[in-house]
């Protein structure tokens, strides 16, 4: 599946806009999905680069999906030694493509 999202994380009570780009979820050997997101510039940085699992916790509200992980680019310039999982926000465009999002994230899981 692939869709065009905004992505945001979590620092302290507000969330902070990383980028805008194609979110691309792809079945991974073994169990598990990857999310990939690349900005939509013509560098594609990688904004978001994780697997995600049955047990990670995933919930959608609206137009939006939450997931917490650790974060993979990380969220730093210096990344910290034990780093902490960060809660990301994924903005999709309508609620029916947010559902269909997280079924196929935890069909796939």
């Amino acid at each position: 599946m692939k869709t065009r999202a905004k992505l945001f994380y979590k620092k302290g009570e507000e969330y902070i806009e990383l980028g805008t780009g194609n979110l691309l979820v792809s079945k991974t050997t073994g169990s598990g999905v990857q999310l990939l997101m690349r900005n939509e510039t013509t560098l594609g940085k990688v904004l978001l680069n994780i697997r995600v699992t049955a047990q990670m916790p995933l919930t959608v509200k609206g137009n939006n999906v939450f997931l917490v992980c650790l974060p993979n680019p990380p969220l730093t310039s210096k990344p910290p030694d034990n780093p902490t999982p960060a809660t990301y926000l994924i903005r999709v465009k309508t609620g029916d493509i947010a559902t269909n999002l997280h079924s196929t994230i935890k069909q796939s899981a």
